[in-house]
């Protein structure tokens, strides 16, 4: 059990979340149909945490000697990823108005803090996590590390998802103004990603030595219908009742559903064949390149609305979904064919 290549169910989840990732970000009905609110709030918010999840139940694995080699593995992930990002950080500037002080004094918070650019953040956050989830594992069991993240996952829910009614209460529209101030998200290694990694090491440590549980069964049935019923009653509350919320993908009714969902996956036996490696590293960089092609093909409609009075990329969602799935597709194929004859390719994924 302590080999994680033997956790196929984990690989092919987590290729199913980077398609729903970018889902997330292209939707494919478009965001103001029904059908399109329900794939952006309730559907496709499932895949980060997932990842998370995913990410802190295999490093339960890392030998104690190595936890700081895993750490630092992910913050070079992160590192490279920023400088292969940064021209798209310079190129947005000089449509914006320029370089200046401002923006990069705010690119700097942000790498530290939150993230150098969109989606990546998730290194940023992830190797901030594991960090101190190792660090906590010294001296304490997963359970309790789990329990003591939830009070900052509780402020990350109210900040965001439940913004509209946190100001609401006392203090709350200070508290809220003082935060924002200074950061633009919650979605970082201590608020998000801790509780998440949390999870996954408290499972891995609760599913060692359980090689034959099944990934179905009754008792899990039931508790996949409640899961997903909390978290349509939490849509349907915060929707109706709770305005000017931050985000929509940062929920109390993730949290089950996703220790849920990696049961199953970890649970599901399936036969060892090389697609579960190629899906491996298929879901880490589509999740990783899709800001490639989001960003261009924004750019595009940009300039051609612009100069000739129409967006010829985004008009249709379903197209552009597809452009964007497809685009990050043939990124990645080319950097896994590339890291074949160049090895330290391989490092970025």
């Amino acid at each position: 059990m302590a080999d994680k290549e033997y956790y196929y169910g984990v690989d092919l989840f987590k290729f199913i979340g980077a398609i729903l990732v970018i889902m997330l970000h292209a939707n494919p009905v478009g965001e103001a149909t029904t059908v399109g609110i329900i794939i952006r709030q309730i559907i496709t918010p499932i895949a980060v945490p997932f990842f998370f999840a995913a990410s802190g139940f295999l490093s339960f694995f890392t030998p104690p000697e190595f936890r700081a080699t895993k750490v630092i593995r992910i913050l070079k992930k992160y590192l490279i990823w920023s400088i292969i990002y940064l021209p798209f950080v310079v190129i947005a500037w000089l449509m914006d108005g320029g370089i200046n002080v401002k923006n990069i004094v705010t690119y700097l918070k942000n790498f530290v803090f939150e993230g150098s650019y969109q989606t990546i953040w998730f290194l940023n956050a992830l190797w901030v996590a594991i960090a101190v989830v190792f660090v906590l594992l010294k001296h304490i069991e997963p359970k309790y590390i789990f329990f003591l993240s939830l009070p900052f996952y509780t402020i990350s829910c109210l900040l965001s998802s439940w913004h509209g009614a946190f100001i609401k209460l006392p203090f709350g529209q200070v508290i809220s103004d003082l935060y924002y101030s200074v950061f633009e998200t919650t979605k970082n290694g201590i608020l998000f990603g801790f509780t998440y990694v949390s999870l996954g090491v408290w499972i891995a440590q609760f599913a060692k030595g359980k090689e034959n549980e099944k990934a179905f069964s009754k008792k899990r049935i039931i508790g996949l219908v409640l899961c997903i019923v909390f978290v349509i009653v939490e849509f349907l509350i915060r929707n109706t009742f709770v305005l000017n919320a931050k985000g929509c993908d940062i929920t109390f009714s993730l949290i089950p559903i996703t220790a849920l969902l990696l049961k199953i996956a970890v649970g599901i036996k399936l036969p060892r064949k090389p697609i579960w490696s190629v899906l491996r590293k298929y879901s880490t960089l589509l999740f990783l390149t899709q800001r490639v092609p989001l960003t261009i093909f924004r750019w595009v409609d940009a300039f051609t609305g612009k100069y000739f009075g129409f967006a010829i990329l985004t008009t249709v969602p379903f197209v552009y979904f597809i452009l964007v799935l497809s685009s990050s597709f043939f990124i990645s194929f080319c950097i896994i064919r590339l890291s074949k004859h160049k090895k330290w390719i391989a490092r970025i994924y």
